[in-house]
């Protein structure tokens, strides 16, 4: 779980602006029973090209410094239609506001703010609709985010192997890390402050940035790692991470974890200076987040706030309108106006700097849901199944360090 905690997404009394940004957008023609919408591959990774396996030396491993959000472009301007260029076409659909082939819009929504995509067919009502919601409670999100990766809060990183600096590569095993904390392995930095890891990150290819066992196989050994592509490639320069997988990252919310499980999730990033001093720059983290999933981590934040909040008609007003930014199947399939939309398509932005595999840091612990009933102290516990679920908002160390879990065919 990827560790966000300067990004505040929910909080009580903030319903009509959650509202008008997950159901906004100019609504004419929505009743429109329109035409039918194109079936185009639109903005898609590059397919494999040509080039010959990685067969380089050494690896080259990349920590993400930058995350964009959609409030911003790449050029680190506020832009409110920056969300258009970052993503990709997911569902193969070229949608408008007046297609008829398209899932329904949950109730309440309107289908211009839904259905109306991204240029060249990019699906992401995330960065459409609900980054006003983020911009509202925090806002400059993908500053604030960006700061922290710079300041070593947390970060993802990429291990590529062998990968040559060549524009056409094949089969290059790239293994995904969670980047903890940077000092997580210093006791006192207080005591050892010359130590380069009670410093920021220089991103310079000398940092020695801490991992964090739960992406790890084996917790104790960094050669593990839980998430790998092993058939991402470079084609004109861009790296892809090949199959689609599922990828988790969790913003920290007030010491809670609030999930986004992002599935059929595609990596891609122009990676340059292989050999000397590499980076990743225009970046892209594309898929689905499946909408319960992401209303059910909502209600733990809310719950965190107030415990009201864990049942009624407040946080279900919340709930519903998160629904409202519905836009895709969440199995990744678009298409058929008699289902209603159950997935959520998003987008970020990311760049990255080259850095080295640190140590493994402590496991973290995992944090209560404040929706789950426990047993009052002093009572026995019933026994019973516990009807509040299962926690899996990820762990929390109480710091900025997190994780992100990904998984790659």
């Amino acid at each position: 779980m990827l560790r966000l905690r300067h990004l505040a997404l929910i909080t009580v009394g903030l319903v009509g602006s959650i509202s008008a940004a997950a159901c906004g957008g100019d609504s004419s023609g929505d009743e429109s029973t329109g035409s039918t919408d194109p079936k185009k591959d639109g903005a898609r990774p590059p397919p494999v090209g040509s080039g010959g396996p990685a067969a380089g030396s050494g690896d080259v491993v990349i920590a993400m410094n930058k995350l964009i959000l959609g409030d911003v472009g790449f050029d680190g301007q506020e832009n409110a239609q920056a969300w258009k260029k970052i993503g990709y076409n997911l569902d193969g659909l070229i949608s408008t506001k007046n297609g008829s082939n398209h899932c329904a819009p949950q109730k309440g929504a309107t289908k211009s703010s839904v259905q109306t995509d991204g240029d060249d067919g990019i699906d992401n009502s995330f960065g459409s609709n609900l980054i006003k919601v983020i911009g509202t409670l925090a806002p400059n999100p993908s500053s604030e985010i960006s700061s922290a990766l710079e300041q070593g809060d947390f970060t993802i990183m990429l291990r590529m192997e062998k990968i040559e600096d060549k524009p056409e590569l094949t089969g290059i095993k790239t293994s995904l890390y969670g980047g903890a904390k940077f000092d997580a392995l210093i006791a006192d930095c207080k005591a050892t402050p010359t130590d380069p890891n009670c410093s920021a990150p220089k991103f310079d290819g000398t940092d020695q940035w801490p991992i964090l066992p739960e992406l790890l196989t084996n917790p104790t050994d960094v050669d593990s790692a839980k998430v790998v592509f092993p058939s991402s490639y470079v084609t004109g320069g861009k790296w892809v991470s090949g199959s689609e997988g599922d990828l988790d990252l969790s913003l920290s919310i007030q010491g809670y974890s609030l999930a986004l499980k992002i599935t059929k999730a595609v990596i891609t990033a122009d990676i340059s200076g292989v050999g000397g001093t590499p980076k990743a720059t225009q970046g892209i983290i594309a898929g689905i987040i499946p909408t319960e999933q992401l209303i059910a981590e909502l209600k733990k934040i809310a719950g965190s706030l107030s415990k009201e909040m864990c049942e009624g008609s407040t946080f279900e007003t919340i709930a519903q309108s998160i629904r409202g930014a519905s836009d895709i199947m969440a199995d990744g399939t678009n298409g058929d106006s008699s289902k209603t939309c159950d997935g959520i398509s998003i987008g970020l932005g990311f760049e990255g700097l080259a850095v080295k595999i640190g140590g493994i840091a402590p496991a973290a612990s995992a944090p209560k849901d404040p929706c789950k009933e426990e047993p009052d102290a002093g009572k026995p516990d019933s026994g019973k199944p516990d009807s509040g679920g299962t926690d899996s908002g990820g762990t929390d160390s109480g710091s900025d360090a997190g994780a992100s879990d990904a998984s790659g065919d």
